[in-house]
């Protein structure tokens, strides 16, 4: 994603992204992914920008206040159907759309995308993980389909070249220089990962506080079962806890938490991946049960 919207940008064809994240309160908001692409979408094209203006004069609400699919229509729609010589090939990128805090406004915004964006001038570029009520969304049958791309259909080589440039980019300006050498170990080691990229740049190189990143980068190479609790680790737990949370929400039954812990706890344990018959054999339920206790939970197909 790093990789494509330098391009995109270089190209002068990114006219806005939003990077969700559950860590940043601003940034697992789906009100706001509207609101901000526009914005920046002002900065980029004059023509929209007057456009935009002309609508928020009339508008007697702020941007966030309107429902998401009223975002879409008024902010974004109108302004981009009046301007005038609006720029082609214009790409908008929302980056982790499953990193949202609120699910049911995810599914809103799809709608809204998947009923309005084959009649508006630009393209959107959306990433996210596969979880259930996204992954179904997109793959329903609609009458303007996305184009799907799955992460691990990419060849390896594509995403670790974009990791590394990644890292090269975050760990620049240590002195001294980390070695090269070590920084594309730690690419491998991250795989298709991106988020163990960034969690492992974090850790490196948290900010101005002052540490020693040559030992930390030893450290993340040398990582073992046993060092499962240190600081290294905390973004990353961060992270799975709250996704463990969400799955785990307070509409759920008790019997139904009971099962997806167990299905959980299975998986953990196993020493190889598992069919769902499999585990619905060994822990006596039906492949059903197993099914829906898994939905929430996956996160790479």
């Amino acid at each position: 994603m790093y990789s494509f919207c330098e391009i995109l940008n270089g190209n002068q064809q990114l006219g806005a992204n939003f990077c969700c994240s559950r860590l940043i309160p601003s940034c697992r908001d789906a009100n706001l992914i509207v609101p901000t692409l526009v914005s920046q979408l002002a900065a980029y094209s004059p023509s929209f920008r007057s456009s935009l203006c002309k609508v928020l004069s009339r508008e007697q609400q702020q941007p966030t206040e309107l429902n998401i699919p009223t975002q879409l229509k008024r902010l974004l729609g109108e302004p981009l159907k009046a301007a005038k010589a609006f720029p082609v090939d214009v790409v908008i990128v929302i980056d982790a759309m499953d990193e949202c805090q609120d699910s049911s406004l995810v599914q809103l915004l799809l709608d809204a995308l998947l009923e309005s964006a084959a009649s508006l001038p630009l393209k959107f570029f959306i990433t996210s993980r596969p979880e259930f009520r996204i992954r179904d969304k997109m793959l329903a049958q609609h009458r303007d389909m996305p184009s799907i791309l799955h992460l691990h259909d990419i060849e390896q080589s594509i995403v670790e070249a974009d990791i590394y440039k990644y890292l090269l980019d975050t760990l620049d300006n240590i002195s001294p220089p980390l070695p090269l050498a070590d920084i594309q170990l730690l690419t491998k080691h991250a795989g298709k990962l991106f988020i163990y990229a960034a969690t492992a740049a974090q850790y490196i190189k948290p900010g101005p506080w002052p540490v020693d990143h040559h030992q930390r980068l030893k450290v993340m190479l040398l990582i073992s079962a046993t060092a499962s609790t240190s600081v290294q680790y905390k973004k990353l737990d961060m992270l799975y806890r709250n996704i463990l949370e969400a799955a785990f929400h307070e509409e759920l039954e008790k019997e139904e938490k009971e099962t997806m812990k167990l299905v959980l706890q299975t998986v953990l344990c196993a020493m190889e991946p598992l069919s769902v018959q499999t585990i619905g054999s060994l822990l006596g339920l039906p492949d059903k049960s197993v099914e829906i206790a898994l939905e929430p939970l996956r996160l790479h197909e």
